[in-house]
């Protein structure tokens, strides 16, 4: 996962490792029930690492 720590000059502040983030995009509960349709997800990312020296800016 994420974390933030300060550390010695020319060293990362912040380090990201194996990221993954999936979100639930299913029809409501109701729909499912009614209409027997599974759950459904969408993977965003999977297995994302970065770094970010101090005085750098990340963005996407």
């Amino acid at each position: 996962m994420a974390e933030a720590v300060q550390r010695k000059h020319g060293e990362a502040l912040v380090a990201v490792t194996d990221l993954a983030k999936t979100f639930d995009v299913s029809p409501p509960l109701l729909n499912r029930i009614l209409q027997g349709e599974k759950r459904v997800y969408l993977k965003a990312v999977d297995g994302v690492s970065f770094e970010i020296p101090r005085g750098k800016t990340f963005s996407l």
